[in-house]
């Protein structure tokens, strides 16, 4: 029987390094290879002394093939020694694993079938690439297509549609599989405080009994004493499962590993965790009391249940002025409640992270000889560090195996900004935030040498109140940012990886007296002839009442309400104009906010009304059905990184409108919140992505979205983009 196992190319990496030690492989480095295509090259006894040996693992295009698409043919001859089976206890069956192949492929062994994957232009259904699946074909030992103690040919017929094409990320290789490797051994620690814990788990998804002994221990690093141990035999029923705590009180740094050795070969497999910090109680909640050290010593960047500290929740994106005239023209440059940041910042660049400097927020720390940095900008584009592009994988996979949430200290660049800002006197007894638009991979923030916060996801804003530590005049902004933290093991989506600021920066004022947010849900009733739009709004504490009013494009009012008590409401509109791609009609809401007597604050949105459904297995909007015409889109540019201004969006938005592009997906990441104001301008469908791309870890037993220390990480990923985001029309479709 043969199985096909459709995996990916980064945990082959994984498993080939472990098999390699456990038991004897065969690799193919080299095969013989031809281009073209005819089916007498899948025969065993083929004749293929005349074609051109190349490496395997490398695209043909390296191999001196370049800009061949098409068809391509691998041959690899080898003996098949009977010790192979014969040092087996399992003696179950061979797995060829071929990695990852650039698009399609047959393969043959001595001319019989044994897999394919996808599908060729000849096919019924047609080219299907399947270029990011790992082939690993499995054949049973005794199926009698081995040649055993004999000469084996192993062909695969590849097509290769453009780009890079063959067998293309790592060498072949052939073993065959024991009980033990069908046990999935792991460990853990978990707690805080006195109920910390090292758990250790195996898993048997093998079809035989696992017998053998499990021995693990924590250590302490610096001294190298055992602090708990535990040997034990244990026996894993088939689909079973053993589990086994270890409680432990101590903060030290830890060495954490448990080893399994099997009765029956006396194969071994382990899992390792060191680590990097000393471990202090983790905060019950994100909003904790700062000391000069907190953050420091809990070292957010390794810890996956720190994903904010301080950091304000998430809220819709709009801005308040001081009153409805200038809410309406929205002028931001000119609002008197509005400060940017952007422009030339002091930094300073190393290149480990343990190189980083300590006391770069203090006041009278000397930064004389620091060079500088734009703001928005990255680092590898203004001459620190090199630009990385990976598709499937981590951009440290040179240096650095996976180990999650850890991240190395080698090539970990850490960047140091500092800069003053001026806070206006009129500001004075007003609530006072720092917004931060986008920094990768994490956020560390002072003001006058006040610790303020800390935050992760390179892809959504962050804010933080700084009313505490600011006053009128001069103020000084330290911050800092890793290269990689623990949140970069959700951010493994295929495109440049590059470090920094990459939107803007600046500090805004409110009255203490405010409206916290506001959600916009615009509906349509079920003949999609009269529209309700229904308001609901957070405010702090004072606020009375919200006026709203609802205005045409024209400017003409169709809707007005007052918001008191629950300060939700609903505004109803006959016949209103309905927003689709095809027709983006958009609405004015202006929301005036009262304390007592007194006008607080005016906030103005756009709004549309468009009902998006899925009925009768179609997508439709105002009940009408679409037909997607979708691209997905990077925010990239040559010159600036990921930093895209207005211009840049603009462009590609007309272009999309040009070409009847009517949607497009924020490839993998929610974008900058004014590519949403231009969608719903212009028209354009958005199917809005959070910033979660795990695809290193690939889909087994590692994935993160089966590791609960990643839980709130993915919650807290997917919720604040739904938040930020929910009032636009555009945004149709989540991911």
């Amino acid at each position: 029987m043969v199985i096909f196992k459709k995996m990916l190319c980064g945990f082959f990496c994984t498993m080939l390094c472990t098999s390699l030690v456990a038991q004897k492989n065969l690799s193919f480095p080299t095969a013989q290879f031809k281009t073209g295509d005819h089916s007498s090259w899948k025969e065993k006894d083929f004749d293929d002394r005349d074609w051109k040996q190349i490496k395997t693992g490398i695209s043909w295009e390296e191999c001196g093939y370049p800009d061949y698409n098409g068809f391509g043919w691998y041959r690899m001859h080898f003996d098949l020694p009977v010790s192979l089976v014969e040092k087996s206890y399992w003696k179950d069956k061979l797995v060829l694993n071929l990695s990852v192949i650039d698009d399609v492929d047959e393969v043959y062994l001595n001319g019989k079938l044994i897999g394919k994957t996808g599908s060729f232009p000849e096919d019924a259904v047609g080219f299907v690439s399947k270029f990011l699946d790992e082939r690993i074909y499995e054949i049973s030992a005794k199926d009698p297509v081995w040649l055993w103690g004999k000469e084996n040919v192993l062909a695969v017929r590849v097509y290769d549609a453009s780009g890079q094409g063959g067998i293309c990320k790592a060498v072949p290789v052939l073993y065959i599989t024991d009980l033990i490797d069908s046990l999935y051994v792991n460990s853990r620690l978990e707690g805080i405080d006195s109920e910390r814990k090292y758990i250790v788990s195996l898993k048997n998804s093998a079809s035989g009994l696992q017998r053998g002994k499990v021995q693990a221990q924590i250590e302490d690093v610096e001294t190298g004493k055992v602090i708990k141990s535990f040997s034990e035999s244990v026996q894993v029923k088939p689909n079973g499962e053993f589990s086994k705590a270890i409680s432990y009180t101590t903060g030290r740094k830890l060495k954490a590993q448990v080893i399994y050795t099997d009765d029956f070969t006396g194969k071994t497999k382990k899992d390792e965790i060191i680590t990097p910090y000393i471990q202090l109680p983790s905060p019950l909640q994100p909003q904790i009391a700062l000391s000069q050290t907190s953050i420091g010593e809990r070292v957010p960047w390794q810890d996956p249940k720190v994903n904010g500290i301080n950091r304000e929740p998430m809220r819709s994106s709009f801005f308040v002025y001081p009153d409805a005239p200038s809410a309406v023209v929205g002028d931001l440059e000119h609002n008197p409640l509005y400060r940017s940041l952007n422009g030339i910042w002091k930094f300073n660049w190393v290149k480990d992270r343990d190189m980083r400097p300590t006391d770069f927020y203090k006041v009278d720390y000397n930064d004389t000889n620091w060079a500088t940095m734009p703001i928005p900008g990255n680092w590898e584009l203004n001459g620190y560090g090199n630009p990385v592009y990976v598709n499937v994988g981590y951009a440290w996979r040179n240096i650095f195996s996976n180990n999650p949430p850890l991240t190395p200290s080698e090539d970990n660049h850490v960047g140091s900004y500092r800069r003053e800002m001026e806070i206006p006197s009129d500001w004075n007894g007003k609530a006072i935030y720092l917004h931060f638009g986008a920094v990768s991979s994490n956020l560390h923030v002072w003001v006058n040498g006040h610790e303020v916060g800390y935050s992760e996801d390179s892809k959504l804003e962050s804010e933080f109140d700084i009313t505490p530590y600011v006053k009128p005049g001069k103020n000084l902004i330290a911050f800092q940012v890793h290269r990689w933290c623990d949140g970069s093991y959700l951010e493994d989506q295929d495109f440049w990886r590059l470090t920094g600021v990459a939107r803007s920066v600046y500090v805004y004022a409110r009255n203490l007296k405010h409206l916290k947010d506001i959600k916009i849900t615009p509906n349509l009733d079920v003949s999609y002839t009269n529209g309700t739009l229904t308001v609901a709004t957070e405010v702090t504490p004072g606020i009375q009442t919200i006026a709203l009013s609802l205005t045409d494009a024209e400017g003409k009012e169709v809707a007005n309400a007052t918001l008191t008590g629950n300060r939700s409401g609903i505004l109803k509109v006959g016949k209103p104009h309905q927003w689709s791609a095809e027709t983006p009609y958009l609405y004015r809401l202006t929301a005036t906010v009262k304390d007592d007597a007194n006008e607080v604050e005016v906030l103005s949105l756009k709004v549309g009304f468009r009902k998006s459904e899925m009925k009768n297995k179609q997508f439709t909007v105002n009940g009408k059905p679409v037909l997607i015409k979708g691209v997905n889109r990077h925010e990239i540019n040559s010159d600036k990184g990921y930093y895209l201004t207005r211009e840049d969006m603009v462009r590609d938005i007309q272009l999309m409108k040009e070409l009847n592009i009517n949607a497009v997906r924020t490839c993998h990441y929610p974008n900058d919140p004014l590519f949403y104001d231009l969608c719903d301008e212009y028209g354009i469908y958005v199917l809005d992505e959070a910033n979660l791309e795990t695809h290193g870890m690939r889909y087994a037993e590692k994935c993160l979205a089966k590791n609960p220390l990643f839980l709130d990480a993915h919650l807290e990923r997917t919720s604040r983009m739904v938040f930020r985001d929910f009032n636009h029309p555009s945004v149709v479709l989540w991911s």
